[in-house]
């Protein structure tokens, strides 16, 4: 039988800057200078929420980086989809 998946859904509010608690000066390209970059705790990121990068999110069992012409959502099951902006390829 399918196991009952139920609903997984993440609680919070899904603002863009109810979890950034940092910034770093991060290179993506040799290049360029350093940008600053917010950073964000996965744990605050409820569903819905969605923001373009350049981000970087954190979690106790990994990081996640979100580069330029990118762009992150929480789907309704607390996935983390990134999406490459079609207009910046």
């Amino acid at each position: 039988p399918k196991p009952e998946i139920g609903n997984l859904a993440l609680e919070g509010e899904a603002s863009e800057s109810n979890a950034v608690y940092a910034s770093r000066p991060v290179i993506y390209r040799i290049e360029e200078e350093p940008r600053r970059t917010p950073v964000y705790r996965r744990a605050a990121l409820g569903t819905g929420w969605q923001a373009r990068g350049p981000l970087i999110i954190e979690e106790a069992a990994s990081t996640t980086i979100v580069l330029p012409a990118w762009s992150a959502r929480v789907h309704e099951r607390g996935c983390l989809v990134l999406t490459r902006e079609e207009n910046e390829r």
